[in-house]
């Protein structure tokens, strides 16, 4: 007496599994079965992100950046200071200045955006402080409000020169 194993050819692929043998519908529906258990089973688990801070918006209004501030624009390493102005800051995002040592009149911002602690004053075009008979095209300044202290960063894009583009840092404090 022997006794022979059936045979079965199985293909696989990425959108049906086919077995040789077109009676065992109950065998493709256990492959089936087997095929999507270790699917599911192998998926990675996804990890939940502990928040151990509160999520609140910055309590920072426009009447923050309101006043005065004595600000030094210094390069993006180092600590010498290339020129302090006078940033006269409304309470609102309108009527916001300059005053340069150098320049009559203060230089009117063309646009203020506020976002919570800070601040994004666009102006120009105005005479370079520190690059004489140059223009500055544009001047983007980033600032951020903590309390009576003003910390951020500038860009200055100039008409003529090497280099076209300064970036640097600014340092302040309310004085008004």
């Amino acid at each position: 007496m022997s006794f022979a194993w059936p045979v079965y050819l199985i293909s696989i692929s990425a959108d049906r599994i086919v077995c040789a043998h077109p009676t065992h519908t109950a065998m493709r529906q256990t492959l089936l079965l087997i095929a999507f258990a270790l699917v599911v089973g192998c998926a990675p688990a996804e990890e939940e992100v502990p928040v151990d801070y509160p999520l609140v918006e910055p309590d920072v209004e426009a009447t923050s950046f309101a006043g005065t501030w004595s600000v030094d624009a210094l390069p993006a390493e180092g600590d010498s200071v290339l020129v302090t102005v006078s940033i006269i800051a409304t309470d609102s995002s309108e009527g916001w200045s300059t005053v340069f040592d150098h320049i009559e009149e203060p230089v009117l911002a063309n646009s203020v955006v506020i976002a919570g602690d800070s601040a994004i004053v666009e102006s120009g075009p105005f005479p370079s402080a520190l690059r004489e008979g140059v223009t500055v095209l544009s001047l983007t300044s980033v600032m951020y409000a903590y309390g009576d202290d003003l910390t951020g960063h500038f860009t200055a894009t100039y008409e003529s020169g090497d280099p076209a583009v300064a970036e640097g840092r600014l340092r302040g404090t309310r004085s008004e």
